[in-house]
Formats: C-alpha cells, sequence, structure tokens
C-alpha cells in the first residue's frame, strides 16, 4: 500500500492501484507515467493528452494509465526511418546541389519541394518545445524559398505548419490542456502529405 498526497486538497491517504477516490475532496485520480523518462504524476482520469513536467514529453494516455506516443508520432518515425536509408544508400543529403548552409532549399521548384519535404519528416520526431521552435523556423524558411521558387500551394501549406508547431510549442510552455494544438499539428502535417508524397 502506498501512501499519496492529494495535489488538490493536500490530503494524505493510503492507496492501492492505479488510482483514487480522495478522502478529502472526492476527486477522482489516476497515474500517469511518462513515455520519455519515467515520471509518474496525478492525473484525473479522462485526460488523454499531456506534457511532462519533468521533461517536456508530449504523451497520449492508453490503457491503464500509461502513456503511448500518438500513432502519427510513430508512423512519421517509419518515414524518417525510410528516408534516411535512402539518403544514406544514394550518398545524398536533404540540401541538394542548390541548397544553403542553413538546409533551405535553392534552385528549381522540385529540388526546394525535395529538401522541405525531408525537412518535414525529419522535424517532428521529437515533441519538445524547443525542437518544435526550431523546426517552425525551419520550415518558416522553406515556405519562402517555396514561394520564391513558384509553388504556392504548397508554400502555404508549409507556413501553416510552421505556425501549428509554434502554436504547440507555445502551448507546451503554458502547461495548458494541448488536445486542439495536436490536433491541428497532425491536421496541418497531413496537409503537407499531398506535395510531399512524390517527393
Amino acid at each position: 500500500m502506498t501512501t499519496v498526497t492529494c495535489p488538490r486538497c493536500g490530503t494524505e491517504q493510503s492507496i492501492e492501484g492505479d488510482g483514487y477516490l480522495c478522502a478529502g475532496c472526492a476527486t477522482e485520480w489516476a497515474f500517469v507515467r511518462c513515455r520519455d523518462c519515467g515520471s509518474a504524476f496525478h492525473m484525473q482520469p479522462d485526460t488523454r493528452s499531456w506534457t511532462c513536467p519533468t521533461c517536456g514529453t508530449q504523451n497520449r494516455t492508453g490503457g491503464g494509465g500509461w502513456s503511448v506516443p500518438p500513432l502519427w508520432i510513430a508512423a512519421a518515425a517509419v518515414v524518417v526511418v525510410i528516408v534516411a536509408a535512402v539518403l544514406v544508400f544514394s550518398g545524398g543529403d536533404d540540401q541538394g546541389d542548390g541548397g544553403t548552409g542553413d538546409g533551405t532549399g535553392t534552385g528549381t521548384a522540385e529540388e526546394v519541394l525535395t529538401t522541405t519535404c525531408a525537412h518535414i519528416r525529419g522535424g517532428f520526431q521529437v515533441i519538445r518545445q524547443q525542437a518544435l521552435e526550431q523546426t517552425a523556423t525551419q520550415l518558416t524558411a522553406d515556405a519562402d524559398a517555396l514561394r520564391a521558387a513558384g509553388n504556392a500551394a504548397a508554400a502555404d501549406d508549409v507556413a501553416a505548419l510552421a505556425t501549428a508547431a509554434q502554436d504547440m510549442a507555445a502551448v507546451i510552455a503554458s502547461g495548458e490542456d494541448d488536445t486542439a494544438a495536436n490536433q491541428a499539428l497532425a491536421d496541418a502535417i497531413s496537409a503537407t502529405n499531398t506535395h510531399c508524397a512524390g517527393a
């Protein structure tokens, strides 16, 4: 049997299992564990998405109070592995012949799009504030390069993805509920798939 303190009213009580009903304020609590650093926290049972206050990792709550990564993150990781393998075996990099020092594509519209899609595939492996801010900055530059290369439709979608990444970073920093921002980011990534399918 474990002793815990209710974070809402401060009542100390002995509990068993994955959750409890507080004897002081009658709040129902479940326990979640960060999939990255392993830290455990109180959480209300209906919470489905949360940010670890210890390491900043995005978590989705699965059964039994344990957290599992969103499916789109797992899918993105698979895409990144495939792209990395192609780049390694082809001897190339994500800049192409016309890339600049910061990895922003230049050259033909097709070359710029290829570079941008590589940034999208690699930019969401880690859903943390700093990584999202860096990805948003890179994608903003990519959107400008796409627009300059004459691909306005892709530029608009990449700019929207940069905004969604920045918004998600802000939500993580604030500690607010990230459900809406998480969905907006997933939708923005999906919108760019139209342009990146063959890139």
